[in-house]
């Protein structure tokens, strides 16, 4: 019955660095995100005799950020 959806497992990380520096008078950006999915068929929460696709992900993070005049 669950042919019809395709398993998704995967990580993937995420990194982004943003800047102004002294022209803007400073701004700084940086994060870094680590992002796992898996097994992403369940139920669905209005009818339990449908599957759909969901199941879990979850990502860890940080963020960090500075702002001078």
């Amino acid at each position: 019955a669950n042919t019809a959806f395709g398993l998704t497992t995967g990580t993937s990380v995420e990194v982004g660095v943003k800047n102004s520096l002294f022209g803007e008078r400073l701004d700084l950006t940086v994060a870094g995100y680590r992002i796992e999915q898996d097994n992403i068929i369940t139920r669905d929460p209005r009818d339990f005799n449908i599957s759909i696709q969901g199941g879990r992900r979850s990502s860890v993070g940080v963020e960090i950020a500075a702002a001078a005049a």
